[in-house]
């Protein structure tokens, strides 16, 4: 009841034009009533035409009535005022932070839910109706509640922007399109609002892939986790298995050795024509196994040929006494051949040069001829020479690289897989990276041991014999692959003939067994003592080993995760925008806003990350279960890259000597840093909108004029900084170009990217470390604090060097030469971004 009373009065004591209930209210002669200011304020309007009416019933007046205040209707709102009676809208009607407000409500303000084109105001709901009643019989163009209705309209001609201009990609009123835009293409523009409707449902399409696949993706990398710790407790649990059986079965031998050793003194003919009937035994059943395996090689079964060829080697290396002889590097330069490349099987991308003998990826289009025999989408060439005989070349590289050798006929059209070198059957290649070396043919990889690259290579071929072998020159030669069956078999024979002098040997030797036998009972004492020794020590370091990978990998993973997630995270949030940017009536705001919104969605590009489990640590299990099996091999030929991680190389010598860990040295000329060479691009998403890249983000420089980026939490908002995508957290090494004035620096992901204070800039925080090159020195900056660095010729070629396990931080000037400027020795908690200020005027170029 009290709210209908409440209604009633409100319907009653209203004013029909503001809907609040009346202030100071007057009557006019038609009967109704309204606020003194409101009906004052209407009948203003019309003073022009001298014709007043009511605007509740449209009565005219003429002259204009004269207004008198109805002194018992405002005591009657005075009462209702008391009594409480007016009735406040719901809260959700009141416009809140974000929400248009409705230009007609005094006081405190509601939502807006129409917006006038013509009236350019916005109204709620309740003055929305009042709008209609005040306008009857005219066609005022309504649109949701928008803000900012300025904008919809032609700031040179005042009048509502109707036409959208394709050449300019603007808004235009009438009056522009018959002015300055009169020659071009211009729509409607609810015509281009269709348009662009469709290709935002492309965009939207698009984003939902994307966001697919990078869930896809973290699915993936979830997955790999569990994989890589079950994997490594795994390695840890058999490794420790087999450690324990190769000493026991070492002791075992140990004791028969003392055995046999007496045995031997107490019958030295009876265990002389023992051992020489063994031999004569393994002799012969070398040479049964040698029958067999040349009879083998004909299956066509690969996958029993490779298990049956894994035992038959693991048998010739457990009868193996010797190391068998590398060839010199003279012999093969007997076979060197002159080679020149061919320019007209060259991709466009190849540079060629020094008479044909070098060439290089530049990126760039060359305007070559068109040639049947040129490479038109592998980036490739060819030799104009060919091999029918015994040929050995050697080649230096730089950057990954396959080196391979082809038949002519090897497909040089079209961008299948049968085009790039190895991918079929007409071509072997290897593949050279700062990291390893992997031979490909039949597109099936093999990934070859090796401990340490270099930038040459030799290739021998012997056409004849169907031998082709990739070696690594550096001051010794380093076979890296060779026709696995052909080299078993000769290793083969080779050892057959070891036997047989074995076997002469011992008949000799039947004079000296009872003079030796006591020296060589203590010399096994001692020696397996020493190897039991040195495999206890093995057995925590490989663990050590396991661990470490485990915990490298499994952090890397993580670290892609939360890339991922937070990637995801954003798109969607762009996908939410862009639904509700769809969902829009104005069609101006729309098109005004479609090109910058649409261009950041675009903008994220489907980046693959993965983390390699396969046969991570299954190749610890396979080399200690070859250890096991090799108890008679092990101190001599041993456990060689016990784990292919890269972490560090385990090696078992001869009896007696030292077991050792390899750790690469330090490097020193401008040759040895290049092995560590990394390749580095810019993340525009950093990028401060000062700086301009281009040339795939590896060139950036300082604009005056600020760039359209989209907004992203990891820009650098007010500091002219970019950063890159990649993370050292090996050893790297990269070279930069400048010019002006720069900040060449590594920094933590975590580094302050937003506001105006010190620790956002370059060196000036615990995050970063700075070089501030200039065209009169260098400083070096961290923890906002600065050190000038001796004068020095200054380069425009700056070498970064991160050893990220040693701690080690340092800076060279590049020339002729390298010069060090400045060496930092820490401890890093998190991998190291390369990052950049720039100065006005100033550029950097990733080389």
């Amino acid at each position: 009841m009290a709210e209908a009373s409440v209604l009633l009065a409100q319907d009653q004591f209203s004013c029909p034009i503001c809907l609040d209930l009346l202030k100071d209210p007057v009557g006019i002669p038609c009967g109704h009533s309204f606020c003194m200011d409101c009906i004052t304020g209407c009948w203003d309007q019309e003073d022009l035409k001298g014709v007043y009416s009511c605007p509740q019933c449209r009565q005219s007046f003429t002259p204009r009535p004269v207004l008198g205040r109805n002194t018992m209707l405002a005591e009657v709102v005075e009462k209702l005022k008391l009594l409480g009676l007016q009735s406040a809208p719901a809260a959700h009607c009141y416009a809140g932070p974000g929400d248009v407000e409705c230009d007609v409500c005094s006081g405190r303000k509601q939502k807006a839910v129409k917006s006038c084109l013509v009236c350019l105001s916005s109204y709620c709901e309740t003055h929305f109706r009042s709008h209609n009643d005040l306008n009857p019989g005219k066609k005022h163009k309504v649109i949701d509640a928008a803000g900012k209705l300025e904008d919809l309209i032609c700031s040179q001609h005042d009048k509502l922007l109707e036409v959208f201009c394709r050449t300019d990609q603007t808004c235009l009123c009438v009056l522009c399109v018959m002015d300055e835009h009169k020659e071009h293409d211009t729509v409607s523009v609810t015509a281009e609002r269709t348009e662009k409707q469709r290709e935002l449902g492309e965009t939207q399409r698009k984003s939902q892939e994307l966001i697919q696949e990078k869930e896809n993706q973290l699915q993936d990398l979830r997955e790999a986790v569990k994989t890589l710790q079950c994997s490594a407790q795994a390695a840890v649990d058999n490794s420790d298995r087999i450690f324990t059986e190769v000493i026991r079965s070492i002791k075992r031998r140990r004791s028969e050795v003392t055995n046999l050793i007496r045995d031997q003194e107490r019958a030295d003919v009876s265990r002389a024509e023992e051992l020489m009937e063994t031999l004569e035994q393994e002799i012969a059943e070398l040479k049964r196994r040698v029958a067999e395996l040349e009879q083998f090689s004909q299956s066509e079964n690969n996958i029993r040929f490779l298990k049956v060829l894994l035992l038959y080697k693991c048998y010739i290396l457990s009868q193996k006494h010797f190391f068998l002889p590398i060839k010199k590097r003279e012999y093969h330069f007997k076979k060197n051949v002159f080679l020149t490349l061919d320019p007209t099987t060259a991709h466009n991308y190849l540079k060629l040069s020094e008479g044909n003998r070098t060439v290089q990826n530049v990126c760039v289009s060359h305007s070559y001829p068109d040639h049947p025999d040129r490479f038109s989408y592998a980036e490739q060439v060819m030799c104009r020479e060919a091999t029918s005989t015994r040929c050995y070349w050697e080649v230096e590289r730089s950057g990954d690289v396959y080196i391979a050798v082809s038949y002519k006929g090897l497909k040089r059209k079209g961008k299948g897989h049968d085009v790039f070198l190895g991918r079929n059957n007409n071509s072997w290649s290897l593949y050279c990276s700062l990291s390893r070396f992997t031979l490909i043919h039949e597109n099936k990889r093999t990934n070859l041991p090796c401990t340490q690259t270099s930038s040459r290579i030799g290739v021998y071929v012997d056409h004849r014999a169907g031998t082709l072998c990739f070696y690594s020159v550096s001051d010794t030669m380093t076979l890296l692959h060779k026709r696995e069956l052909g080299e078993t078999q000769r290793k083969s024979q080779e050892i057959i003939q070891e036997k047989e002098n074995q076997l002469q040997d011992l008949r000799e030797a039947v004079k000296t067994i009872q003079c030796s036998a006591q020296a060589a009972v203590e010399n096994s004492e001692r020696i397996f003592t020493e190897v039991i020794r040195s495999i206890e020590r093995r057995r925590s370091e490989v663990t050590k080993l396991i661990r470490d990978q485990e915990r490298a990998d499994v952090s890397r993973a993580e670290e892609l995760m939360e890339t991922l997630e937070q990637e995801i995270a954003e798109l969607k949030r762009r996908v939410a925008e862009l639904d509700q940017f769809s969902q829009s009536e104005n069609n101006i705001r729309f098109l005004k806003t479609f090109q910058s919104l649409c261009a950041s969605t675009a903008s994220d590009k489907s980046s693959r990350y993965s983390v390699h489990t396969d046969m991570l640590f299954e190749r610890v299990n396979d080399n200690l279960t070859m250890l096991k099996d090799k108890l008679q091999d092990v101190l001599q030929q041993g456990l060689q890259d016990v784990t292919k991680t890269g972490i560090s190389l385990i090696c078992f010598f001869s009896i007696g000597e030292q077991t050792s860990i390899f750790i690469p040295s330090e490097p020193v000329t401008r040759k040895d840093f290049l092995k560590y060479s990394c390749q580095l691009t810019l993340d525009p998403t950093t990028a401060n909108t000062f700086l301009r890249l281009s040339k795939g983000n590896t060139v950036v420089e300082r604009v005056n004029v600020s760039q359209s980026y989209p907004d992203h939490p990891d820009r650098f908002s007010d500091a002219q900084q970019v950063m890159c995508r990649e993370a050292a957290s090996a050893r790297c090494y990269w070279e930069v170009e400048w010019s002006g004035a720069v900040r060449i620096a590594v920094s933590y992901k975590g580094l302050k990217r937003k506001g105006h204070s010190n620790n956002v800039l370059l060196g000036h925080n615990i995050n970063s470390w700075s070089l501030w090159c200039h065209l009169s020195g260098f400083i070096f900056i961290h923890d906002n604090k600065e050190t000038d660095l001796p004068r020095a010729q200054t380069s425009s070629r700056i070498g970064v060097y991160v050893d990220y396990r040693a701690g080690t931080l340092c800076f060279y000037s590049v020339s002729g030469t390298m010069t060090l400027l400045h060496k930092v020795e820490t401890t890093f908690t998190e991998p190291l971004h390369p990052a950049f200020w720039l100065g006005s005027d100033s550029k950097i170029k990733l080389c």
